[in-house]
């Protein structure tokens, strides 16, 4: 084996065992997404970044939905929907579109 690069701390598995011969190289949840995010050049992290389109379009969907004809009111606690929600609930869906487009953004930044 070669020698590791500064950083490198990815468990070693040999070939010649069981879990080599059938290329399961993870045992968590959270290794198998490290090891995408990790792996700059595959195609695989382009499904992380199409989920998070994906997401931000929903949330901007549902934003919509929830409080159609927005600009009609003079205030978003005016409208009706918030009166139905309450803050919470309205807080939730104004903050989704939000996080979603930062997320989005990043991963934009990180794919390119």
């Amino acid at each position: 084996m070669l020698p590791r690069q500064p950083g490198d701390f990815r468990e070693r598995v040999p070939r010649e065992t069981l879990r080599g011969r059938y290329a399961v190289f993870h045992e968590t949840l959270e290794m198998y997404l490290y090891r995408h995010w990790r792996a700059y050049t595959c195609p695989r992290v382009a499904v992380f970044w199409f989920g998070s389109f994906a997401l931000m379009q929903h949330s901007l969907a549902a934003w919509e939905k929830a409080f159609p004809n927005l600009k009609a009111y003079a205030s978003i606690t005016a409208h009706p929907t918030y009166k139905m929600l309450g803050p919470v609930y309205t807080a939730f869906y104004a903050i989704r579109p939000a996080v979603w487009t930062y997320v989005f953004y990043r991963m934009s930044k990180f794919q390119y």
